[in-house]
Parts: structure tokens; C-alpha cells; sequence
């Protein structure tokens, strides 16, 4: 196998034309011939935009337009897609997607609307028609954490390609999926904004860190290995999760990878070092004394128990407290017993189709559906049942409005894929989902 080749640049600024000038030269130097006709796809991060849940999770607007300027005289498509029940038309205008698609004179993709089309090599998956059709594409993910991988980066961008029901079903395989997506879903350059990554939060939630950096490569395997080092992730945590890709021909460790660039891998340390990463397991998050996790030791990390710690540091990157909650005790799969409530007003929440346990004396009780319930689910639904946030009324009648219009144009387009659904979660009345009711 030939040694992968990424390439890190010494980036301080959100200047686009020094974004522009160091893909050019990141291009040359791997051997890249950036198009100057055609067709461009640019895939920019956008998991969520807002002002108080969301508001450094994407990519900066300034990285885009830097990838845009380096293919000038190419027709160009800015296309992404919101993480699954969060429809990606409410975050395109808060993320300043909206005027720099006009200011580049570039098509607009929400890939949770439009078609979806079976990958030859995975016929059980699909890929938004935009992506397949274009003939040369930018993936520009932001470098963020996560609770589900080290981090994401160019790995988990490519899961976020699929449709939003495949998301969900394939969640507790995610790592796995993308191992299939590595090849089928290949883009032809990888730029990952690193110039202002954010740590001591989950996808949406971190808090901004400068590392000064883009990094860039072809294959996003040897990309992420690269990523890893710049995160401060412990190389043996790498070289799991790329053993559990199960792909043979990519690499398999950092030393596996030709950094060429600014930036040695001496300096990718030193960077790194000021990344605090998040905890994943959200029984060790600071909670109050009348906020209980009980969490069956079968129950997987990177499931539903790591979607509650994304939501719980959403929560707090908004400033929402979990001390003012009422009386709540959490499950994740099955538990044995659960103690009893002091109060009459106490909550309990199961938190999947696999979470059960003996209970008594809860007023209020609350079980989510599904194997996975999506990160909006959670965040509408559990904070609103302990009573200390109603996230569906802060994001506003316009987040209602997008998902039924998202959904609409979904089945006018036909975006559901094979195993999908359309996308956008089931509209509720209120704060939180007529499925996560008292039962």
C-alpha cells in the first residue's frame, strides 16, 4: 500500500484568500488537479446552527469560501445536511450558508431534501444524488468532539451523508458504516477546518480552541489519523477505531502517514495539548444530587447513553443548569430496580426501546422510542421533562416550520434511500414528543 499522504498548513486567520492559497498548495504538493470547470460540490459541517445551543459547531463561512476560490471558474454546489431531526434548511441561514451561497453564485443542497441514490458497492446504503452526481468534491468538516468517536472530523462527515432514518438504524454500527463509506463515499479533497476547532463539548456544543490549522489529504482515514494528533487523542485510541473501519487498504496508524506542510508532528502535539476533551458517559457529568443516571453495564457507550452527554453539554454551552431539575432518575437499558422517589413530583425517563426496570412512586413518567433516539429527540424531550428547559419554544416556530417544510419537499423529491426516511423527526405539540409522553 502507498503511504498516504496529508498535508497540515499553518492557518491563524479566517482570511478565504490564504484559506484558498494554502488548498492550492496543498493540492500540488498530493498531487491534486483542482478543477476549473464542472462541477464542485462543497460539503462544509452543520450539525446544528444557533445562537445559544449551537454556536461555533460549523464550519466557518470564510474555509468554504477559501475552497470555493481555489476551483474559480467551476460551477459550484454548497450542499449539507443537519444532524438527523434538525432540519439542515433551519441552520443553512444562521450559519451564514445562505448569503455566501449568493455571494459565490452557488446552488444551494439541503441532502435531507433532495434524492437519494443506492451505493453500488453497499446496496443497503445511499448517498444524496448531489454528491454523486457532482464531478469533483470538497468535504469541509469542522474539527469538533464527540461522544460517539474520539472526535469528529472526515469520518464522521461521511455518515452524515447518509439519510437520516439509515443514520438511525445504523447508529449502533456507525463506526462500521463509515468503514463501508471510506471507499463509496471518497471525496476527492478533504480541507478540515482547524484554524478554530472547539473542544469540552459534543458535535454541537464545544467551546471554540485555536489550533491555527488546516489539514488536508485525499484519503480521510489517514485525514482523521492526522486530526487525532492534532486533538490530543492517545494514538492507541486511533488505531482502534480504525481497526474496528475494517478496511485493509487504509492506513492503520499515524506512522502509516506522510505529513508534508507547515507542520511537523511535533507541532501537532504541542497544539494538541490544549484540547480538553469531553467525558462521553454522562453519569460522569456534574450532576445534582436529585438527577440520577442508572445505566445497565450491556448498554453500548456510543448509543443513547452518548447522546444524552451531547445534550447534556449543549445544555450547557446554553447556560441551562441541571441543578434547578425536579427529582429525576434517568435509565439506559435494563436496570434491576430503581430506588424510590422522595417526592410526589419526581420524573423517571427510559431512554430507549431496550430501557426497563422495576419502578414505583414516579408522577411522571417518560419513555423515549427507537433503538437510538436522534440527539433533537433527547434534547427536546429530557430537559423538558426535569422541567428546567423548553428547547422546542427557543428554537422557535421556525424550527417547526423548516422540519414540515424539509419533510415536504422530501416526499416531493423522493429523499428517502434505501432503509431511510425522509428527514426531520415527527412534529410535536409543546416541548416535547407525543411518543416521549406519560405513559
Amino acid at each position: 500500500m502507498t503511504q498516504a499522504a496529508v498535508y497540515v498548513a499553518s492557518c491563524d486567520r479566517y482570511d478565504p484568500e490564504s484559506i484558498a492559497g494554502h488548498v492550492r498548495k496543498a493540492a500540488d504538493a498530493l498531487g491534486v488537479t483542482l478543477p476549473g470547470s464542472g462541477s464542485v460540490l462543497l460539503h462544509p459541517s452543520c450539525p446544528l446552527a444557533h445562537p445559544r445551543f449551537a454556536p461555533d459547531a460549523v464550519t466557518n463561512p470564510a474555509v468554504v469560501e477559501g475552497a470555493a476560490r481555489s476551483v474559480s471558474g467551476a460551477s459550484l454546489t454548497l450542499a449539507t445536511a443537519s444532524l438527523p431531526g434538525f432540519p439542515t434548511r433551519y441552520s443553512l441561514g444562521r450559519a451564514g450558508y445562505d448569503r455566501l451561497a449568493g455571494r459565490l453564485r452557488a446552488t444551494k443542497a439541503a441532502f435531507d431534501e433532495g434524492p437519494y441514490v443506492p451505493v453500488p458497492s453497499a446496496p443497503a446504503l445511499a448517498l444524496p444524488r448531489s454528491w454523486v452526481d457532482a464531478s469533483f468534491r470538497i468535504a469541509l468538516p469542522r474539527l469538533t468532539g464527540s461522544a460517539y468517536l474520539p472526535f469528529a472530523g472526515a469520518l464522521r462527515q461521511l455518515f452524515g451523508l447518509l439519510p437520516a432514518g439509515t443514520q438511525s438504524a445504523e447508529h449502533h454500527r456507525m463506526v462500521e458504516t463509515i468503514g463501508s463509506l471510506v471507499l463509496a463515499a471518497r471525496p476527492d479533497l478533504v480541507v478540515v477546518d482547524a484554524i478554530t476547532a472547539t473542544h469540552r463539548g459534543g458535535e454541537p456544543s464545544g467551546w471554540p480552541v485555536d489550533l491555527g490549522l488546516l489539514i488536508i489529504g485525499t484519503d480521510p482515514v489517514a485525514v482523521d489519523l492526522v486530526c487525532g494528533a492534532a486533538y490530543g487523542v492517545p494514538a492507541v485510541a486511533m488505531r482502534d477505531l480504525v481497526a474496528r473501519l475494517g478496511r485493509a487498504d487504509a492506513p492503520g496508524a499515524l506512522a502509516d502517514v506522510r505529513i508534508i506542510g507547515d507542520v511537523n508532528l511535533e507541532e501537532l502535539a504541542r497544539r494538541g495539548a490544549r484540547v480538553e476533551r469531553m467525558d462521553p458517559a454522562p453519569e460522569n457529568h456534574a450532576l445534582p444530587r436529585q438527577v440520577r443516571i442508572l445505566r445497565s453495564p450491556r448498554a453500548s457507550p456510543t448509543g443513547v447513553s452518548a447522546t444524552l452527554r451531547e445534550a447534556f453539554a449543549v445544555l450547557d454551552r446554553a447556560g441551562i443548569s441541571l441543578d434547578k431539575a425536579r427529582e429525576t432518575t434517568i435509565v439506559i437499558g435494563a436496570v434491576d430496580s430503581v430506588p424510590p422517589p422522595t417526592v410526589d413530583t419526581a420524573a423517571i425517563v427510559f431512554m430507549d426501546d431496550t430501557s426497563r426496570a422495576t419502578y414505583a412512586g414516579y408522577s411522571r413518567i417518560v419513555r423515549l422510542t427507537g433503538r437510538t433516539p436522534t440527539l433533537a429527540k433527547v434534547l427536546i424531550d429530557v430537559p423538558f421533562a426535569m422541567t428546567i428547559a423548553n428547547v422546542r419554544a427557543e428554537l422557535g416556530l421556525s424550527f417547526t416550520v423548516a422540519g414540515l417544510t424539509a419533510r415536504l419537499s422530501g416526499m416531493l423529491r423522493g429523499s428517502r434511500g434505501p432503509g431511510g426516511a425522509a428527514a426531520g423527526s415527527p412534529g410535536s405539540k409543546g416541548g416535547g414528543d407525543p411518543a416521549a409522553q406519560n405513559r
